[in-house]
């Protein structure tokens, strides 16, 4: 879902921008925002004349969901602003991540979220504010695409993020404490 706290202005002025700017850019650029999207996020959408660009999709179930991950040429988080931020990690940058298609995040680059994509080569993090980040990422990627249509990135190291990994960790950690209070 998109709620007022994810409505990034910077990515529809960015989007605005490649649209009339980037040569090939607007015959090829599609959005598409599955689950619920606020009134705002379809304001802002209007705002920037990009509703030939985006395409709205209510709801869809889970496994057809993935399935688009999987298909699509790029994975777009968007980070709450807000005070935690830092280290909010969610459950869809997780399915992003096991998605293997290159992620493109607009929330703190000095975050949790955005070590994990340095760190896996999994995708890029533009900052709240940072238009120009943005737009770089963007235009990089679409020069990617532009040569190598469909989009690959070569991650490393997802597999630590995996259920089964993280679910085994936890359970040491759980081990752990119980061994501590049997003593």
């Amino acid at each position: 879902s998109i709620p007022p706290a994810r409505n990034h202005e910077i990515l529809w002025k960015v989007i605005q921008k490649l649209s009339l700017e980037l040569p090939g850019f607007s015959e090829h650029f599609k959005l598409k925002l599955i689950g619920k999207t606020d009134i705002g996020v379809r304001k802002s959408i209007q705002k920037y004349h990009l509703e030939k660009y985006c395409e709205l999709i209510e709801y869809i179930p889970h496994a057809k969901a993935i399935e688009m991950q999987q298909s699509a040429q790029m994975l777009l988080l968007l980070v709450n602003n807000s005070g935690n931020a830092k280290s909010i990690l969610t459950g869809k940058f997780f399915e992003y991540l096991a998605a293997q298609r290159p992620i493109i995040a607009i929330g703190p680059t000095d975050g949790e979220m955005n070590r994990i994509l340095q760190d896996s080569q999994a995708g890029a993090c533009a900052d709240f504010d940072d238009a120009k980040a943005l737009e770089n990422i963007l235009t990089e990627n679409f020069k990617k695409f532009q040569s190598q249509n469909p989009l690959t990135i070569s991650s490393s190291g997802i597999e630590k993020y995996s259920r089964r990994s993280l679910t085994r960790e936890m359970s040491m950690v759980f081990e752990q404490v119980l061994s501590r209070h049997e003593k």
